[in-house]
């Protein structure tokens, strides 16, 4: 769904980046079934969730969002509210959960990402690949 799936996107353009780092899992989890059996692998500590979010602010705008704000509905098995997935892998993993946003502009299906998002998915790429080499 075009830039609705920046998460999922921006997960394939990290993986071959850190592939052998042993301190990042990248999991592409557009679908929350997805995650359960990769929990097992995840190491204890911290876990980084990507999503587009609707901000009302301008595409492409990145923000760390309150995840006791996020709320969500649900009427699919391959959709889950984010705070139900936060508290699924809080409890599962014990570990701590942030949450990144980025503005979509347009969810249309089956096309690429925006410019404006395309260009916020590499900059999170690039500012997580500096945090692990710190």
């Amino acid at each position: 769904m075009r830039d609705d799936a920046v998460g999922v996107r921006l997960a394939g353009m990290l993986r071959p980046l850190v592939t052998g780092n042993e301190r990042m899992l990248v999991i592409e989890a557009g679908r929350p079934r997805r995650i359960s059996p990769a929990t097992a692998a995840l190491p204890s500590g911290s876990v980084l969730l990507v999503d587009a979010a609707q901000m009302d602010a301008g595409p492409g705008t990145i923000s760390w969002l309150d995840l006791e704000s996020v709320g969500g509905i649900s009427a699919s098995s391959h959709t889950l509210p984010l705070h139900i997935l936060v508290s699924y892998l809080v409890a599962e993993l014990g570990c701590q959960v942030a949450l990144i946003g980025i503005q979509p502009e347009q969810t249309f299906a089956d096309a690429p990402l925006t410019p404006q998002v395309q260009a916020a998915a590499q900059r999170v790429v690039q500012e997580l690949l500096d945090c692990l080499k710190n």
